[in-house]
């Protein structure tokens, strides 16, 4: 019991038509304090004839409209959503280093495989993190998701509207190949795709942290591709665009700036070495796991215009550069020393 308040204003089967239907109306569950978590307009569900005459009222399709979400972290830094609580108290370091290893879509097999197909129309999604109160809520609006089921294929879009002032947009395709074994969960193979529209860099560091260095840019697109096999991540891709982007630094006394019109990149490697190499971006040094395995070579394209570099140190003027381009790959050797080989490069 976790206080709750659950109302709605109708639950009825409709068997009218030619397949039954369940349909509930106007849901809202609320906390303690009357907090909206989670209120839905209207939710119908299809019913199987077969199953609902033996008053099995499990749905072959489901249907949501003005569905929305609230999660939130209290001043305790506490995460919950639905009134149920999704962290825990293990100590944490921060930032952590992401594990390739025991990333897996096998919790969510099961689920994947079980549930109906689904719609969600005209929602919201909203973030409350009380450790920033200045902030507000972070809100995703516009929210829809289509779940498409296939024999043992799930194709999955969703896509939702960044608050004005962030951004345009985040969206989400997948498409994955079933494969069920007996007693064993089913393992999933496909594609997954995550990309972000035009987001305002500055204008989102009320809710994240982003680095003081960082003094103007856009994100005018950000794409992650991944291929996954029976259930693991194995390949992937980022594609990323800035725009108007300037970095001021230092190390030390030794301080300088960097700008550009504009810069794209392209990285694609297997999944665990870009997430080795994207730690390795994060994290201070003495907190990168050891590691003297070798991993496939990431390989990577680049290209820079309105490149402006001021560095009193290394020149006595700024460095300006109209148009560069680059690509090769990189990769480690057991010692994690880096050796770059450029396939092109042009200025």
């Amino acid at each position: 019991e976790t206080g709750e308040h659950v109302t709605m204003q109708s639950l009825a089967v409709d068997w009218s038509g030619i397949v039954p239907r369940l349909r509930l109306q106007a849901l809202k569950i609320e906390d303690q304090k009357q907090a909206p978590l989670l209120t839905v307009g209207e939710a119908v569900a299809r019913l199987d004839w077969g199953k609902a005459l033996r008053l099995q009222l499990e749905p072959s399709a489901v249907e949501i409209r003005d569905l929305h979400l609230h999660a939130s972290r209290d001043e305790q830094e506490r995460i919950w959503l639905l009134g149920r609580r999704l962290d825990s108290d293990e100590p944490r370091t921060e930032p952590q280093a992401l594990d390739a290893a025991n990333v897996s879509l096998e919790p969510l097999s099961d689920l994947l495989y079980a549930l109906p197909e689904l719609s969600v129309l005209n929602g919201s999604l909203s973030w409350h993190d009380a450790s920033r109160p200045q902030a507000g809520p972070f809100t995703l609006s516009d929210f829809t998701l289509q779940l498409t089921r296939n024999g043992d294929k799930r194709v999955l879009s969703a896509s939702a509207r960044l608050p004005a002032q962030v951004g345009h947009s985040i969206q989400i395709l997948g498409s994955l190949q079933g494969a069920v074994a007996q007693e064993h969960a089913p393992e999933w193979s496909g594609k997954l795709r995550v990309s972000v529209l035009n987001l305002d860099i500055l204008a989102a560091r009320p809710w994240f942290d982003i680095p003081q260095k960082i003094k103007s840019g856009t994100l005018s697109h950000a794409v992650v591709d991944l291929g996954i096999s029976r259930n693991v991540p194995d390949t992937m891709v980022v594609a990323y665009g800035l725009e108007d982007m300037r970095i001021e630094d230092h190390i030390d006394n030794h301080e300088f700036a960097i700008a550009a019109k504009s810069l794209t990149s392209r990285l694609s490697s297997s999944f665990t070495s870009v997430i080795n190499e994207f730690n390795r971006w994060r994290l201070p040094q003495n907190e990168i796991p050891p590691d003297h395995r070798t991993y496939p070579p990431v390989q990577f394209e680049s290209s820079v215009k309105g490149l402006y570099y001021k560095d009193p140190v290394a020149f006595e003027n700024p460095l300006s550069i109209d148009e560069a381009d680059v690509a090769g790959d990189f990769r480690r050797n057991t010692a994690q020393e880096a050796r770059v080989n450029f396939r092109r490069a042009s200025v």
